[in-house]
């Protein structure tokens, strides 16, 4: 049976004739290496980190406009299936015939005189329920409009309330983002109405 040994440890001998334990370890040239190859893995692994949160961000910032367009224009729809009385309007008045426009007047359900537009100057949807004297904007501060238009649709192109058809109005609405970096993201909604005469 063999026993186990511990080996001795080495000696050096010394100037003088002292023996010394010699010291194994790390050099300090070896030791400033390791360390540098440690600071570069952590700088690149924390510009992947970062660069993926502000893509988050990023992403977050792009929802929240979607979800506030979405949001008015689903409001304009639910008005707009109640109402009746469309006009697309050219200034003031209300020639027949208008098929497009960035602006819409009708009757709605309670009978107001409702006039959406779209506010260039503001990059904003505007609602007014007094036929067009006060507006209050309907898109939030984080979304920026960039067009808005209405089509009239009618099956017989009667542009008048004595078509057997209802009309269907047609809206085309793209926004984006007032974050910086996100300026030139659009997205486009649309959505399809037909009015229904209650």
């Amino acid at each position: 049976m063999r026993k186990f040994q511990i080996p001795p440890a080495r000696r050096s001998i010394g100037a003088g004739g002292n023996s010394k334990f010699q010291i194994h370890g790390f050099t300090l040239i070896e030791t400033m290496t390791a360390m540098g190859v440690f600071v570069v893995l952590i700088g690149v692994v924390a510009a992947i980190f970062l660069v993926g949160l502000r893509s988050q961000r990023n992403q977050i910032d792009l929802l929240l406009a979607t979800d506030n367009a979405s949001l008015t224009l689903e409001q304009m729809v639910r008005e707009i299936r109640t109402g009746g009385n469309f006009c697309i309007p050219t200034g003031s008045i209300c020639p027949p015939g208008i098929t497009s426009g960035t602006d819409l007047r009708f009757q709605n359900a309670n009978q107001e005189n409702v006039f959406y537009r779209f506010n260039q100057a503001d990059e904003t949807i505007e609602r007014s329920s007094d036929g067009g004297t006060t507006f209050v904007p309907l898109t939030s501060s984080n979304v920026v409009v960039t067009n808005l238009s209405f089509s009239r649709v009618d099956q017989l192109q009667a542009f008048d309330d004595t078509s057997p058809w209802p009309p269907r109005i047609l809206i085309v609405l793209e926004i984006g983002s007032k974050k910086a970096g996100l300026q030139s993201v659009k997205t486009k909604l649309q959505a399809t109405v037909s009015a229904r005469n209650i």
